[in-house]
């Protein structure tokens, strides 16, 4: 790789590129020389800082093959892990490698013509990878500094270092997924290809910042898109990740935490053969769904720890709504998928569906 940056930059950007790319989705955080990356992405980001607001930010730092969009959001998202784990942030350069990557996106906006329009797609999908990852930074300093008892702030950027480009404000992560729900819902049916590297970071993020019920989540709503959009093959790979991912296969300390935790695995199970329907492997996805029904029988309803807490008692009753709806899925699916596929008589299907009305 060194001889090819000398020889051949074009190519040695693209290869840099998607190696950045890959770590950040698989959130692997060890390059093969990060010391040397971490340079070159950090000089440009202070050359960024120290350029913005002056006459010379008409022509913003190029990116460099190591300081490329993918690098930018591979440093920013482990910076932004950094935070989330109590470590000594770096803020300042941060802010340089989202500038940084912003100013080159807007540089290559405002030379596209009328006739390309089209090419403005991807671009402002990378605009909003970069507004995710600030909207994350700002709500893990904000929960940072509430629980020091510090003022939280109510932007990333301070006074003195305007962005006009900066992202608005977003107060939990709750609100962070709501929003990407609320702009990407009809979008990604139609462009499911266009939209998936915002999932694809959302996941990432979550993971970097401890949040292992919104991941949950966000992952069986990836794998829905993603079945809707005729791309099982994505679905199936973000499913299998999460499973593998200690977040979900860990120990937790509580008998409901390895309940929620049993819960989640048999949700993306379900999600998953859903997916193997949809791609045309029947006797896998009933295998895969009977699995989830012998999985999740055995589950009880969460006692709260605390039966006077209010909060404690509404957690349980959703868990135990969630698990009926599992339930009622799983059982509705294996009937559905045996009559079609004609794989059981018609009395094996009615048991199936009468399983699921005792849950309803």
């Amino acid at each position: 790789m060194t001889a090819l940056s000398r020889t051949d930059p074009v190519s040695y950007a693209e290869i840099s590129d998607t190696h950045y790319e890959a770590a950040w989705r698989a959130s692997q955080w060890e390059m093969n020389q990060p010391s040397a990356s971490d340079s070159a992405v950090m000089d440009v980001a202070a050359a960024s800082l120290s350029e913005w607001g002056s006459p010379a930010s008409e022509n913003p730092t190029p990116l460099t093959p190591s300081s490329s969009l993918h690098a930018c959001i591979y440093h920013s998202v482990r910076q932004l892990g950094g935070l989330a784990r109590r470590d000594p942030p770096n803020e300042a350069a941060f802010r340089g490698l989202l500038r940084t990557a912003r100013q080159s996106v807007i540089q290559r906006i405002s030379v596209i013509s009328a006739e390309s329009v089209q090419n403005l797609f991807p671009l402002i999908v990378q605009l909003q990878l970069l507004s995710d990852i600030e909207s994350a930074w700002s709500i893990v300093q904000n929960r940072a500094s509430a629980g020091s008892g510090g003022k939280s702030k109510t932007s990333m950027i301070d006074s003195d270092g305007d962005d006009p480009y900066a992202s608005a404000a977003v107060p939990d992560f709750e609100s962070f997924q709501r929003r990407l729900s609320d702009r990407f819902g009809l979008l990604v049916r139609n462009n499911f290809d266009m939209c998936e590297p915002v999932f694809a970071l959302r996941g990432v993020v979550l993971h970097a910042v401890g949040e292992p019920q919104l991941l949950g989540r966000h992952i069986r709503s990836l794998a829905s898109a993603a079945r809707e959009a005729n791309r099982p093959h994505v679905g199936m790979t973000a499913l299998r990740q999460a499973m593998a991912n200690p977040l979900f296969t860990g120990t937790t300390g509580s008998s409901a935490g390895a309940q929620h935790q049993l819960w989640t695995k048999s949700a993306f199970q379900l999600e998953d053969a859903q997916l193997l329907w949809s791609s045309g492997d029947a006797d896998a996805a009933v295998r895969s769904a009977r699995q989830v029904l012998r999985v999740a029988a055995p589950i009880s309803s969460p006692v709260p720890i605390d039966t006077k807490s209010s909060a404690a008692a509404a957690a349980a009753s959703a868990e135990s709504d969630e698990l009926n709806v599992l339930r009622v899925d799983a059982y509705c699916l294996i009937g559905e998928w045996l009559s079609k596929s004609y794989l059981e008589v018609s009395s094996g299907i009615r048991g199936y569906l009468a399983e699921a009305e005792k849950y309803v």
